[in-house]
């Protein structure tokens, strides 16, 4: 019989009945036997940090006896935020879906028993095949279907063959990187780049894509060219199996969702439903504690580098291992001046500031039957993009009347352009923008049911040119150094929740399996 495993489940099956006489219990007879197990940290209670101290208790087994997660706010989640108001609409702050590509999040909301909580969209659904963009003073429908390579589609003046018939002929780069609009202005033309790929920058960066990375932000398509000499020959191959599916596939959520054929899912109740459990399921585990309203203010080395000490304003604890779930440049500030190289090189990581403004109307105000439009930056605009969310999720929209709901995107790379210093905006301003600028595009002038604007300050890392030398060196150095120290969240290996819940899980299995 494996003891400490055992141990662990019974005092946390035990806990919500007699929780004092288990700890009283636990700190007599357990301590020589958390002694021989290790001490992991969490920083940062974002999904990424949650999905990491989540696998450690679920799956720390004999290695690891106390898990502490340290979160700033008030509150778990990041930028994982919803308000559902009574009568039923729902406005999610942050992001409102989840791609259908990896298997990771579908396991861990499967794991917390939110599965029957799920909802989706499938692939035939208009918000998933209809995408809109805003250039040259209207909406214009992206291509969807094979008959639009063979005709002219607005903003563009040729026909989309022809630029991609161009591209098998373009040479392949001997560059180690280049920005993402550099790379598809060379092979695809400067229409395809200024008006298809620079809005898709801005829909998932909020990016300049004159800086962007393509090897970074894009690395299939990087690879694509590396490969095949063409990115239209690489599309044409069979895709490979990817770090994303083949890690923690065997899930029914997963299944379900590849049968149905799912573009996007949510929760039922917004996506801040998958944060609030794995912190409340956190908090009922005996060996795991959640510290809200605790900044980190210094991670300094201990013991040579074999432990790490966290600080912050309730005093010092030594670790084990660190697994570090916050923005790098938030990491830099609290490492110990002996890391000096790794503070600079993690400053090089910049993060752009996007404002969220959720708006209600009532009645049904326009016919679009589409995921919503993005804009590219050659329209000089203060709005990233709008997402008509009454076309997404039925779910979420008001149950006692006719209404429509939209999210605008503003700032990003071009914050300060259009709205100045993030720290000294002016937020009815901002509103009165979105506001405004959504009557000039949609065509009504209505006054809004309700309206919130949260600000998101650093909130999405941005992968400039050479983001990969700079991570290599990041590790590098870490690995030459032997921190117990990991790095995870959007800073790194992708942005999305998919990214940083398998990021979460993946340094969780390295952080048990060194120990």
């Amino acid at each position: 019989m494996d003891f400490p495993i055992v141990f662990r489940d019974v005092c946390y099956v035990l806990q919500s009945f007699i929780s004092p006489l288990i700890e009283q219990s636990f700190a007599c007879n357990g301590h020589e036997l958390l002694q021989n197990m290790a001490s992991v940290a969490v920083i940062g209670g974002g999904i990424s940090g949650l999905s990491a101290a989540h696998a450690l208790s679920k799956h720390g087994g004999d290695k690891v006896g106390k898990v502490v997660l340290y979160e700033a706010s008030q509150r778990v989640g990041g930028w994982l935020q919803s308000t559902q108001f009574e009568d039923g609409s729902l406005f999610e702050h942050g992001p409102r879906s989840v791609r259908n590509s990896a298997n990771a999040a579908l396991q861990l909301v499967e794991e917390v028993g939110l599965a029957d909580q799920v909802i989706s969209i499938p692939r035939t659904h208009p918000a998933a095949i209809k995408r809109m963009i805003y250039a040259k003073g209207q909406l214009n429908l992206l291509p969807n279907k094979a008959e639009d390579l063979f005709s002219v589609t607005p903003p563009l003046t040729t026909k989309l063959l022809k630029p991609l018939f161009r591209e098998l002929w373009v040479k392949k780069s001997k560059e180690e990187d280049e920005s993402v609009y550099d790379f598809f202005g060379r092979r695809f033309g400067d229409q395809i780049a200024t008006y298809f790929v620079d809005s898709m920058c801005i829909g998932i960066y909020a990016g300049d894509s004159r800086k962007l990375s393509v090897r970074s932000c894009f690395k299939d398509v990087w690879n694509m060219e590396q490969k095949n000499g063409s990115v239209v020959w690489g599309l044409l191959k069979p895709a490979p199996t990817s770090r994303k599916t083949m890690d923690f596939a065997d899930n029914a959520l997963a299944e379900k969702a590849r049968t149905e054929k799912w573009s996007v899912w949510s929760l039922r109740n917004g996506l801040q439903t998958l944060p609030d459990r794995i912190g409340e399921l956190l908090s009922q585990n005996i060996l795991t504690k959640v510290k809200l309203n605790t900044p980190v203010t210094g991670l300094i080395l201990n013991q040579g580098a074999k432990a790490l000490e966290v600080h912050t304003a309730d005093g010092v604890e030594v670790f084990d291992g660190v697994i570090a779930a916050t923005y790098a440049g938030r990491l830099a500030d609290v490492l110990s001046d002996d890391l000096g190289k790794l503070k600079s090189e993690l400053r090089k990581i910049p993060a752009v500031t996007v404002a969220v403004v959720n708006i209600e109307f009532p009645g049904e105000l326009f016919n679009y039957a589409a995921f919503g439009y993005l804009i590219p930056s050659i329209e000089n605009s203060p709005l990233l993009g709008v997402i008509f969310d009454s076309c997404l999720f039925g779910e979420h929209n008001n149950k006692l009347e006719e209404t429509t709901r939209l999210t605008c995107m503003m700032g990003g790379a071009y914050f300060e352009k259009h709205f100045g210093n993030p720290e000294n905006v002016n937020e009815e301003e901002m509103i009165q923008t979105a506001l405004k600028t959504v009557a000039e595009h949609l065509g009504f002038d209505e006054e809004p049911l309700r309206v919130s604007l949260t600000l998101h300050k650093d909130c999405i890392p941005q992968y400039h040119v050479g983001h990969h030398k700079i991570v290599r060196s990041v590790r590098e150095e870490i690995g030459e150094r032997k921190l117990r120290l990991s790095l995870i969240g959007s800073s790194y290996d992708g942005v999305s929740v998919n990214d940083c819940v398998l990021g979460g899980r993946l340094a969780a299995r390295e952080v048990m399996e060194s120990l």
